[in-house]
């Protein structure tokens, strides 16, 4: 009877098998755009394997780690090889507005000095960190320059301004300093959230964020199961699997929402990483089908400074867990006995009043903490603010 049952069961599961292999096989196929584009390289990422390519038609992000590299007479070579300004021809499928997955890349003439045909495109929304020069300095905001062109940067009252590892304000930024920038592209500008300046001579390392994201927008063809956190998204290169990590933002028209909350048929952007074949997002939004932009076809360039209208300041709220956090010190309330310190790229509100303060295991009091200090606060959220019960300095 056992055998009956164990065969039912086993011919039960032949269908379901077969099912499932055509839905993995229609899948991937759905998965890959072919596309052949030739251009110059720009900046090249070993540790990520992916480099930049300036197209004529397009400025695209290389993913490159299973691709086949080699010269056009034949030789092999790898991605080590090439050289900041290489003519390539590239083989593989495109998975977003600028993003091409390389299935082979072939060097074409190695020695071409190719640069860009056009400043950097960005996308909506998109958070960014660049390098550049500073060409003026106009509060509340300054224009810099870098080797993809000129753009204009707002500091509002919630940008950090830092000169080396000391917090100050644009008043201590000057034409001809070297800064880096994160923030977030707001039409035409970017919206600072950090503005840091360079020690000279010093080489410039991201601060913020290690890989250029990318931002894909579709329609949820597949929400999450209730043991993974990953959708599928019908955009217009193909199906792309998103990856939520834990702690993503997932909003939807603005207020939080469990990624289990995406439903089939939601439009979606979702802004992240491409990993494994899939974009690792940290932050995912549901939209109104009427507030659909180009931001998933065609990427927005960054004008010229005289050209661009100001951008909103639109402050983000901050929430911390109980426990202990450090950063530096970015703001002092003497009257509020509150101070702000930067913990993870966000300003939050710390009340010190209660709080015992000390460096080293010597007492301090309120006085004797400076901006630019690197504290560690230990407490818990309350009343809007972080109620901190101890405060240590450490640097």
């Amino acid at each position: 009877m056992y055998g009956v049952i164990g065969m039912a069961a086993k011919n039960r599961l032949v269908p379901i098998i077969i099912i499932c292999l055509v839905l993995c096989v229609c899948g991937s196929a759905a998965f890959a755009q072919p596309v052949t584009v030739i251009g110059g390289v720009a900046e090249i990422d070993m540790r990520w394997q992916e480099f930049e390519l300036s197209a004529d038609s397009a400025d695209y992000t290389v993913l490159a780690s299973r691709a086949k590299v080699g010269f056009a007479d034949g030789h092999t070579a790898s991605l080590g090889d090439l050289r900041r300004g290489a003519l390539v021809r590239i083989y593989g499928e495109r998975i977003s507005a600028r993003t091409v997955r390389a299935r082979e890349v072939v060097v074409l003439d190695n020695n071409a000095g190719r640069t860009r045909v056009r400043p950097r495109s960005y996308l909506p929304d998109e958070r960014i960190e660049i390098q550049g020069t500073v060409l003026a300095v106009n509060p509340p905001e300054i224009d810099i320059i870098t080797d993809t062109g000129e753009f204009a940067v707002d500091v509002g009252p919630g940008s950090v301004v830092r000169r080396y590892i000391y917090v100050t304000d644009l008043t201590d930024v000057h034409e001809g300093d070297r800064v880096g920038v994160y923030g977030t592209v707001r039409g035409p500008r970017i919206a600072a959230q950090r503005v840091q300046v360079l020690d000279p001579g010093s080489d410039y390392r991201p601060l913020y964020l290690e890989r250029r994201e990318d931002v894909v927008e579709g329609e949820v063809i597949v929400p999450t199961s209730s043991f993974d956190r990953a959708i599928v998204l019908a955009t217009d290169f193909g199906d792309q699997k998103v990856d939520v990590k834990k702690g993503a933002e997932v909003v939807r028209h603005g207020s939080p929402i469990s990624v289990h909350g995406l439903e089939r048929g939601e439009l979606v952007r979702a802004y992240g990483v491409w990993d494994s074949g899939a974009l690792s997002a940290t932050k995912v939004e549901a939209i109104r089908w009427e507030d659909r932009s180009a931001a998933a076809q065609q990427p927005a360039i960054i004008q010229s400074p005289d050209a661009a209208p100001a951008a909103s300041k639109d402050a983000v709220p901050v929430k911390l867990v109980p426990g202990e956090h450090t950063g530096r010190i970015v703001d002092i309330d003497p009257e509020g006995g509150k101070i702000t310190v930067d913990v993870d790229m966000t300003d939050v509100v710390v009340d010190v009043r209660e709080a015992k303060i000390t460096k080293d295991g010597s007492a301090l009091v309120f006085s004797d903490l400076k901006k630019g200090d690197k504290v560690t606060v230990a407490g818990e959220p309350r009343d809007g603010v972080f109620a901190a019960e101890s405060v240590r300095v450490v640097e």
